[in-house]
């Protein structure tokens, strides 16, 4: 499998998660709301996979001045289709339900990484979602190996093209493995990548390039070059095995399914209320 493959089955999994807000410019309405950061699925109830520094700033986002509700989003980006000659994309603004930010972490065996990973999960109102997996075994990452990354670097920004919406894809990316944190070993915790991180791109999933398996998680760089950092799909498994006990117990009952917000008219354009 190549990566444009490896791709087309990655990209319905990644959601942008942002805010309803958007500030009015010249009196124009924004084109497209705010896009904060990136996740993607990892369970099919909705769960998303993210940066606990991104789940910080969509929890200290104002409240809607006049409901109190809060303004986070997320997008979901679905129902790629060819009918009659033409081609269409459902783009589902879904509510967050709730957050779980990793606040303890239990390595197994010897650990150099951060004490609490920067990671948390998200979840959406919707279910039967599209959720991928990992890659955790043992000698997966080696340095100099190819690896890809989508997501939404720049926000809402790289959506634009003279301030028109031009594409609504998450941005595909590639490189390689640079190095491996602490060194080259059976599982470790961390690695870098020749790809630059811009801001949005937090929380965007890192695969190979041959099958659709994530081998970690974008969270960091340094600025201005294209080094950046990662979390390794073996810290990733075990920080969410760690929080089973809380996903366990979802209550789903009255959740929809991505299918039936596809399948909705899509005839009603996006309004803006001025707050």
């Amino acid at each position: 499998m190549g990566l444009p493959e490896t791709f087309e089955i990655v990209q319905p999994s990644i959601v942008a998660l942002g805010s309803k807000h958007g500030l009015v410019i010249d009196g124009k309405p924004p084109t497209f709301p705010t896009i904060l950061g990136t996740g993607f699925f990892i369970d099919q109830r909705g769960i998303v996979l993210t940066n606990g520094h991104v789940v910080e700033a969509l929890q200290q986002l104002p409240k809607h001045p006049k409901t109190g509700e809060s303004l986070a989003v997320a997008f979901v980006f679905s129902d790629v289709r060819a009918e009659k000659g033409s081609h269409a994309m459902r783009v589902s603004p879904v509510d967050i339900k709730a957050y779980n930010t990793l606040k303890t972490f239990d390595a197994k065996g010897r650990f150099y990484g951060e004490e609490i990973p920067d990671l948390a999960l998200v979840q959406l109102n919707v279910k039967d979602v599209p959720a991928l997996t990992f890659a955790s075994e043992r000698n997966t990452l080696r340095i100099g190996m190819p690896i890809a990354t989508a997501g939404f670097p720049l926000g809402t920004d790289a959506l634009l093209l003279n301030n028109e919406l031009v594409q609504l894809t998450p941005l595909l990316r590639s490189g390689i493995i640079s190095s491996l944190y602490p060194f080259p070993c059976p599982n470790p915790h961390g690695f870098t990548l020749d790809i630059m991180e811009q801001g949005g791109a937090s929380g965007s999933p890192i695969f190979l390039t041959t099958e659709p398996k994530v081998v970690g998680l974008l969270y960091a760089g340094y600025p201005g070059v294209n080094i950046t950092v990662a979390l390794s799909s073996f810290v990733l498994d075990q920080a969410i095995s760690q929080t089973r006990e809380h996903t366990n117990a979802l209550d789903l009952s009255e959740i929809p399914t991505l299918k039936s917000l596809a399948e909705m008219d899509g005839s009603d354009k996006p309004t803006w209320e001025t707050v």
